[in-house]
């Protein structure tokens, strides 16, 4: 995880492996990347890696790496977007026309 993640990430493909966005379809603003967790770890048994090490194919590796992240953002976006319509919906009239500048995010994991 982390920078190592990152640095792989950057030599790969974001479409290069198809990952679902999580929840796309929910209503609500809850985040989840319990599927998408599972999803990565089967793309990269699937390539003949583990838990412990990566995809001998190191293309491949990048690609699932590059596509996790690419994944895990669009689920951020969406869920982040639910909870600005929302919130413009219950407050409509205080808010200006204009899109927000800033946002903030916050999990508990437990």
């Amino acid at each position: 995880g982390g920078p190592a993640l990152e640095a792989l990430a950057r030599k790969g493909n974001p479409d290069g492996v198809k990952f679902g966005v999580p929840m796309r379809s929910r209503k609500d603003c809850n985040l989840s990347f319990a599927g998408l967790k599972t999803a990565v770890r089967l793309a990269i048994l699937q390539a003949g890696g583990d838990l412990v090490s990566p995809p001998a194919n190191e293309a491949l590796a990048a690609d699932i790496a590059a596509s996790f992240q690419n994944v895990a953002i669009k689920h951020l976006e969406d869920r982040l977007l639910r909870a600005v319509t929302l919130c413009r919906q219950d407050i409509a009239a205080s808010l200006p026309p204009a899109p927000p500048r800033a946002a903030a995010a916050a999990a508990a994991i437990g």
